[in-house]
């Protein structure tokens, strides 16, 4: 490599998680994001880079490859720091997601929708490809495209 050339060094932050892919296989590693998110104040989140228009994502495995993940065979990824619930103004509704695969996963789901519009199924047909879904000490990104069936579990 020419040593007169300038290095340039683009700034990330690295997140670690743990991505299940469709047909059963996992990945274990770091999402690299950008210190200012396109859509909110403060840093990128793993939410923002799943809803970004690239269909491969970069993600660095625990054997330090650098591989290029397709989003559609995300079925969904445990983040290692849990996310605080949305604040503000939000619906949080206990349920179960029941995945093409028969598994499970759950945990609650905090979103902000109008208030004309504020049942569970309205935020899941106006949702993005990817959603939060919060457990015990741990939150989920769940690829919808993946599920069969949300069970509520607190609404009649």
């Amino acid at each position: 490599m020419n040593s007169d050339l300038p290095s340039y060094k683009i700034e990330t932050i690295r997140k670690p998680a743990r991505i299940f892919l469709m047909g059963g296989g996992t990945l274990e590693g770091t999402f690299f994001l950008s210190p200012i998110s396109p859509s909110l104040k403060g840093p990128e989140t793993v939410l923002d880079l799943l809803t970004d228009e690239r269909s491969y994502l970069p993600f660095e495995t625990d054997q330090c490859k650098v591989i290029l993940v397709q989003k559609t065979n995300i079925v969904k990824i445990l983040l290692e720091e849990a996310i605080p619930h949305t604040v503000g103004p939000t619906k949080q509704t206990h349920i179960t997601v029941w995945f093409v695969d028969q598994s499970s996963l759950e945990g609650w789901l905090s979103f902000m929708m109008p208030v004309s519009h504020s049942r569970v199924s309205d935020f899941l047909n106006s949702a993005g490809e990817f959603f939060y879904l919060h457990g015990t000490g741990a939150t989920y990104v769940v690829n919808r495209r993946h599920v069969s069936f949300v069970e509520l579990l607190d609404e009649p």
